[in-house]
């Protein structure tokens, strides 16, 4: 279908894991004009990176604040991606590793996993070209797996993109639409490491608290960054918004989009991917104070006085109050220490544990930070 016959928005919905984004997907993707796909981009966005690297995109900046880089110029990535070109060899490698990505969903039984349509449709659309032009054609796709018509916004959610997110619309791209979810970096971790999610994972199961920390508040920079740069096209909501203000949440997103609330779907018409009934993997009821609080009944104070260090400017930005003074804060973040046995094998990195030498980096980042 040609992109100029096409007048509804392209829509990404980012953000941290845990914090409700699978949520907005589902409530967008029930919309009569919407159709929004539940994280088809993975190996996609892998390959797309990797690509970008080879190239010289920034990477990280082991010299800033938590190690984490972002483009001094707003179109950093932008004119690589205009630029770019991806060859035959790294589309096949994206289609590949989708099918795979599929099969493993289908026999892990996953509802909302990637239906075998999906790779169809990749291999009709996906050609190589310049990276924007690559990423037109996985739009494209989206839209024959769906079916959508030309009128029908269509999307995808996926999380922990955003400097790729950054590039697309620096690249002049007018139909695109961003959606960023943000949750108190507290309940991601509860919920992460102490809630029901955690019970899926057989063996070892928790992220570092480090990690967790890192991720959440590159989410956070990203968000303030990207709604600067791109006003009006760039849409944040708070996961305790979406459940304890859900009408006036929602509301605020269809206007952002530009869809009729009226053609809204209601709760019992959420899908997974598969068109099953779709059912929430929160830890928590969306019961107001219940939902934002419920991580103090299951995190040891040291681990929240931990987080709060690492977290608590960015955290206070966004409207999440620290529940320690800074003195607190940091005798919680001395004091912590996590059982190396309980973390996610892949996660056991030098990096991603607070040893001695952690500690002191994240110290002296905080320092240099306050100083600036």
């Amino acid at each position: 279908m040609d992109r100029a016959s096409i007048s509804a928005p392209q829509l990404i919905v980012s953000g941290t894991y845990r914090s409700g984004t699978t949520l907005v997907q589902k409530r967008l993707d029930a919309h009569r004009s919407c159709a929004v796909v539940m994280q088809p981009a993975v190996p996609f966005f892998r390959m797309l990176r990797e690509c970008l690297h080879r190239a010289g995109a920034p990477v990280s900046d082991p010299t800033g604040p938590m190690g984490i880089a972002f483009p001094n110029e707003p179109t950093a990535l932008s004119g690589m991606l205009r630029r770019l070109v991806i060859g035959g060899a790294e589309v096949h490698r994206a289609i590949s590793d989708t099918a795979t990505l599929a099969r493993s969903q289908a026999e892990r039984g996953d509802r909302d996993g990637l239906q075998p349509r999906m790779v169809d449709a990749l291999r009709t659309h996906l050609r190589p070209g310049t990276a924007m032009e690559v990423i037109e054609g996985f739009f494209a796709a989206l839209r024959a797996y769906r079916g959508a018509a030309a009128g029908t916004c269509i999307g995808f959610k996926d999380v922990y993109i955003q400097e790729i997110i950054d590039g697309m619309l620096g690249a002049d791209d007018p139909d695109l639409r961003v959606i960023l979810v943000l949750r108190d970096p507290r309940a991601v971790l509860a919920s992460r490491n102490f809630g029901a999610f955690r019970g899926a994972i057989d063996g070892p199961n928790q992220h570092p608290l480090l990690l967790v920390a890192r991720m959440w508040t590159s989410a956070a920079r990203w968000q303030r960054a990207l709604l600067q740069r791109y006003p009006g096209r760039v849409h944040a909501l708070s996961y305790e918004q979406l459940v304890t203000q859900r009408q006036a949440t929602m509301d605020a997103l269809w206007r952002f989009i530009g869809v009729n609330p009226d053609d809204a779907g209601g709760d019992e018409t959420l899908r997974c991917e598969s068109g099953r009934p779709w059912t929430r993997n929160s830890s928590y009821s969306e019961s107001g104070d219940v939902t934002r609080s419920d991580w103090r009944a299951v995190l040891p104070r040291e681990t929240i006085g931990a987080l709060e260090f690492l977290c608590g400017d960015d955290m206070i930005r966004h409207g999440y109050e620290p529940t320690m003074n800074l003195d607190e804060r940091r005798k919680g973040f001395s004091a912590f220490a996590e059982s190396e046995d309980r973390l996610v094998p892949w996660t056991r990195l030098p990096d991603f544990i607070l040893n001695e030498r952690t500690r002191q980096r994240e110290l002296a980042a905080r320092v240099s930070a306050s100083a600036a």
